[in-house]
């Protein structure tokens, strides 16, 4: 199938999808001619798996849940038949975290939980029988972070920082016993990342530079060793956008200017060896959007609409990026409120309206898909819409949108999810 691979990485997605449900076709037909033969199951089990992620990348997210689940079923049956291959429980964790990993993005983040978590008590009870073999213990620790993740978007601070940390242990072993592995280490930087963040949210602004400052340091050393993997470049220019926020959020745009001009050519590294892929664009739209921001604070305005604008035209991932942009522009309702060059009646005028078209891209936002309430909860970016109705009926709404999923989740129906 690496063919297969090889077609959607070369921005060739129609090809690859018929070339995977034509495997599909086949691989269905060997299952069933062959049950006893757990590894025909297996193999098709995989492939409804690269087809999910097919159709995800490919910006299909409900089309992905089915080829999902299809694979989650398969995988449950070959565990309950064979209980003592290990692989095959690992291939159910790793159905589980794609199942609960696609039910977060698509807003139900409940029952997205629940699978993450089914995941993970697989995953420590493979490691505790199999304490030696790193690969189990690697994933362990992805399980944690990306748990860590989406209870930080419920809104769930203690418990996310909680994983966090554990991932962070679990991945400082793996890096301590094999220091030679730069996965491990890109792990490790990425766990603590996602601390930084989670401490910047919530004000812990010198615990939150710790952690960007040491994850910057080992993405640095990644990205020096292997300058031809993008991944890593793009990793070390997000690393350092967000350290760039956290300096906005201390009031020094010029600081954070620099850490986004230091940035630059990783994301360009990134994109030039792949334009296409959405987590390189991405990456760079939270760029220019931290760039904008910062050039507003230094009072450079007009600089910063063309960015805004830039953004708006470049659109690729509209939940996101559109968001993004809102961000912008609580920015600009700040340096408008405290521009004393311009009347009173003026400056309440020019927030006012900045602050309509960032809760217009909310809206449109969150009509594309994005809906995490705990970003609008603790984001400090958008503190200037704390006290609009607007902004409070929003939050309002997408909290009442996620309850019957709570519900649903309690009635022990929500076992198989996401990525």
């Amino acid at each position: 199938m690496r063919i297969v691979v090889f077609l959607g990485d070369t921005g060739r997605p129609t090809k690859a999808e018929q070339g995977l449900r034509d495997g599909l076709a086949i691989q269905k037909q060997l299952a069933a001619k062959f049950p006893t033969v757990p590894d025909y199951r297996s193999a098709l089990a995989n492939l409804h798996t690269n087809l999910a992620i097919l159709l995800h990348d490919t910006g299909r997210p409900i089309e992905a849940e089915q080829p999902f689940r299809d694979a989650l079923a398969i995988r449950k049956q070959l565990v309950a038949d064979f209980p003592n291959v290990p692989k095959y429980r690992q291939a159910l964790a790793s159905s589980h975290h794609n199942v609960g990993r696609l039910l977060e993005e698509l807003g139900k983040r409940a029952d997205a939980e629940t699978a993450l978590r089914q995941g993970l008590t697989i995953r420590e009870k493979l490691v505790a029988e199999f304490p030696n073999v790193p690969n189990y213990r690697d994933e362990l620790s992805s399980d944690h972070s990306n748990l860590g993740m989406l209870l930080a978007e419920l809104g769930k601070s203690t418990e996310a920082e909680i994983e966090y940390r554990v991932a962070i242990k679990e991945s400082q072993r793996l890096v301590t016993e094999f220091p030679n592995v730069p996965n491990y280490r890109a792990k490790l930087a990425n766990s603590q990342n996602n601390l930084g963040r989670l401490l910047a949210d919530l004000g812990k602004r010198k615990e939150a530079e710790i952690e960007y400052g040491a994850t910057i340091k080992k993405s640095q050393r990644l990205a020096d060793e292997h300058p031809d993997i993008p991944d890593y470049q793009n990793k070390l220019a997000g690393d350092l956008v967000n350290l760039a926020r956290l300096r906005l959020a201390n009031n020094d745009p010029g600081e954070a200017r620099k850490l986004l001009e230091q940035a630059r050519p990783h994301h360009e590294a990134a994109l030039k060896a792949n334009p296409r892929h959405p987590r390189y664009r991405f990456f760079y739209a939270n760029h220019l959007g931290c760039l904008a921001s910062a050039l507003v604070m230094l009072g450079e305005r007009d600089q910063a609409m063309k960015l805004v604008e830039q953004l708006q035209a470049g659109v690729s991932e509209p939940k996101y990026d559109l968001a993004n942009v809102a961000e912008v522009f609580c920015y600009f309702v700040r340096a408008a409120e405290k521009d004393t060059k311009v009347p009173e009646a003026k400056r309440k005028q020019l927030a006012r309206g900045y602050a309509d078209q960032a809760m217009d891209l909310l809206h449109k936002a969150v009509k594309a898909g994005w809906n995490s309430v705990g970003e609008l909860k603790g984001d400090a970016d958008l503190e200037p819409l704390r006290g609009r109705e607007d902004f409070k009926k929003l939050i309002a709404e997408l909290e009442a949108k996620q309850k019957p999923a709570v519900s649903a989740s309690k009635g022990g129906n929500a076992g198989t999810k996401q990525p």
